[in-house]
């Protein structure tokens, strides 16, 4: 059984994937249509429950009034959906 993610090896998950979004974007940059205008956007992996959780539980607490969206990666490409307490 897993231990419990700790908050170093969260942040240097969260750190690589942004980079590997941020590179995606560039190969893909219509995908900047679906991020609203100083939106939020909280990372998430397939199969990685502990991480996405994390990731939306920081993402809900720093929204403010901002649009939150989440970029999930499924292999090796990303999709983009607007958030919503519902959707969490």
């Amino acid at each position: 059984m897993r231990m419990k993610m700790s908050t170093r090896e969260y942040i240097d998950k969260n750190i690589r994937l942004i980079k590997e979004f941020d590179t995606y974007l560039l190969d893909h940059p219509e995908l900047y249509d679906d991020i609203p205008n100083k939106a939020t956007v909280v990372i998430t992996v397939d199969d990685d429950q502990e991480f996405n959780a994390e990731s939306l539980r920081i993402g809900f607490l720093r929204k403010a009034r901002r649009p939150l969206v989440e970029a999930r990666k499924s292999s090796q490409s990303w999709s983009i959906r607007a958030l919503t307490p519902q959707a969490a």
